[in-house]
């Protein structure tokens, strides 16, 4: 059995923005990643080109930013 978990406080892809901007980074790149979470045929291949198509790239699980300092 799995044991219960506590609240989860995430905060959204803007409040993140919000806080980098805050702390004196600039957001160079932002994109996403993983659209297939689970190993079947075919998904190494779609995952690895899917983010790549403009209105496929937003429905990724994961979003990753490349940030520079001011």
């Amino acid at each position: 059995m799995k044991m219960p978990e506590g609240p989860h406080w995430r905060l959204s892809i803007k409040q993140n923005e919000e806080i980098f901007k805050k702390n004196g980074f600039k957001i160079t790149d932002k994109s996403y990643r993983l659209l297939i979470p689970k190993k079947m045929p075919g998904s190494d291949l779609i995952n690895k080109l899917f983010y790549k198509n403009i209105i496929l790239a937003k429905f990724g699980l994961v979003i990753f930013w490349i940030l520079e300092k001011n």
